[in-house]
């Protein structure tokens, strides 16, 4: 024979279940809206989590998962053990921090100041100016960038002649850390665009 404890616990669990089932057809229509975004979600981030096991494997295109090689650690151990890896990690490092301190400090200082303006007309072309960069690609700035720095035919150069700064068009790349140094530049050139900021 059933307890009073056990057929109370009975009677809440019967209680919640139907609750649950009222709850669902109230809201079915609900649950049916938010379905493509739950197929979504799964499509794009939860599926591709599969691909991770290509960095265990020795992955050879053509082969299904089960005839791939397991190879372990073997990728991890020989990316830590390279040379270049802190250089890289330092650099993504700083570039990313960079990119924080400069993107969180610029788009608001550039807000205020662009508040400030009076003239309407310049205050719009400045907004929509500052906001071109956001639809250009990183490669095609990187590209535009060493054309203008150019010793052959840049324009920076050229200007600098022409205004007798220069004599001859000399390398205005920084010299310390080549390209590495001059793409931080970019990066925070790209953060005052004011894409961020409050308009």
């Amino acid at each position: 024979m059933e307890t009073v404890k056990e057929k109370a616990h009975s009677k809440i669990r019967v209680q919640r279940r139907k609750k649950i089932i009222t709850t669902l057809k109230q809201q079915k229509y609900l649950y049916l809206m938010s379905l493509p975004f739950v197929a979504l979600v799964l499509v794009f981030n939860y599926f591709p989590l599969w691909g991770w096991t290509m960095a265990f494997q020795n992955f050879r295109p053509g082969l299904s998962f089960f005839e791939q090689e397991w190879v372990g650690l073997q990728h991890f151990i020989e990316l830590f053990q390279d040379d270049r890896f802190y250089l890289v990690l330092r650099n993504t490092l700083a570039m990313s921090i960079m990119g924080l301190i400069v993107g969180f400090t610029m788009p608001i200082l550039f807000a205020v100041l662009l508040n400030e303006v009076r003239h309407a007309v310049f205050k719009r072309t400045v907004q929509t100016v500052s906001y071109l960069p956001h639809f250009v690609s990183w490669v095609v700035v990187a590209g535009i960038v060493t054309k203008m720095l150019s010793i052959d035919g840049g324009i920076v150069n050229q200007l600098l002649m022409a205004f007798g700064s220069l004599i001859n068009p000399c390398s205005l790349w920084p010299r310390v850390n080549g390209f590495g140094s001059s793409l931080r530049y970019l990066t925070c050139g790209r953060r005052w665009d004011g894409t961020q900021s409050f308009f």
